[in-house]
């Protein structure tokens, strides 16, 4: 399966990236960074360990959230 990220979606992993920079140094944003793109793998070949979205279940195209952090879908 292929994971598209949206731009959208790009740009608010920076941003949460550069907060957690700021309040607890570059080693945590890297490891935050690392856990999503590892995630991100894992879903791409075990697409169905992801539940679908709820919100997004009319679409055309099925959408999978993954929970990468407690506080961070």
């Amino acid at each position: 399966m292929k994971i598209k990220t949206y731009p959208e979606a790009t740009q608010e992993l920076r941003k949460i990236a550069a907060f957690c920079k700021q309040q607890w140094g570059i080693e945590i944003a890297h490891r935050l960074i690392e856990t999503y793109q590892r995630n991100k793998k894992r879903l791409s070949s075990n697409p169905y360990m992801a539940p679908i979205e709820p919100l997004l279940a009319n679409r055309e195209y099925v959408y999978r959230g993954l929970v990468i952090h407690k506080y961070c879908k």
